[in-house]
């Protein structure tokens, strides 16, 4: 079965253990025009069209890489909305493997031209668009209980959008634990990648800063953990 079949399963609830590097730096390609992590501190959408294509010319080896790259695609058109059709209009005419992310993106945005991209799609044959097409989008937003998978798509929207509330959903991912106090795989990776982000972000820092006064107590001490990090 194709990866990108497995997209929405992927986008909504699924348990994949998504490597740590990837809350980091986004994608794994060196290569790309972009720096997904740094995007929302210089906004350079007339190079969405090179990302995208970049993304065809190299189509993603596992599915990781391509929901992640989709999804900063998706976010980072959303805010440029006026840049789609000259972007996604790269991955037209290519084998279905080469279009994947530029559908799974189509999917993903909010704006209206993504829908309208599918449903073209859709009438050129591609079955991947027409099965998004009747599929329901993810809402990252409403996620109380996030899993590793869901703390790299955070990283990713936050990398476009430069926006708090991805951050703030990361750090709900520290409260609690297990009965012996031991941390779990989850708020293992959430306490890495804030850590590490923190030192490269001071809107990380602020948004840590900002929870504390509300945090558990138990939470409250992660954060602090985090902070004293960046000393």
């Amino acid at each position: 079965m194709s990866r990108l079949s497995h997209l929405a399963t992927l986008l909504l609830l699924t348990c994949l253990v998504i490597p740590p590097a990837l809350a980091q730096t986004g994608t794994d390609a060196a290569s790309s025009p972009l720096d997904e992590m740094h995007y929302y501190l210089h906004p350079t959408p007339e190079l969405l069209p090179a990302y995208l294509a970049f993304w065809t010319n190299h189509p993603p080896k596992d599915s990781d890489t391509l929901n992640l790259a989709a999804l900063f695609l998706a976010t980072a058109l959303d805010g440029a909305p006026q840049y789609a059709p000259e972007t996604l209009a790269k991955a037209e005419g290519f084998p279905p493997q080469r279009q994947q992310v530029a559908i799974a993106a189509a999917w993903l945005m909010h704006d209206e031209y993504g829908h309208k991209y599918l449903t073209k799609m859709a009438a050129k044959g591609s079955t991947h668009a027409a099965r998004l097409l009747k599929a329901r989008k993810p809402n990252l937003k409403a996620i109380s209980r996030p899993n590793p998978f869901h703390l790299d798509c955070f990283w990713a929207i936050f990398g476009a959008t430069g926006e708090k509330w991805p951050i703030k959903k990361i750090i709900t991912a520290l409260d609690g634990g297990e009965p012996d106090g031991k941390i779990t795989l989850v708020q293992a990776t959430a306490r890495w990648s804030l850590t590490v982000n923190a030192k490269q972000h001071p809107i990380v820092v602020e948004t840590i800063r900002e929870a504390l006064p509300e945090a558990s107590p138990k939470l409250k001490q992660r954060l602090q953990e985090i902070l004293d990090a960046q000393q």
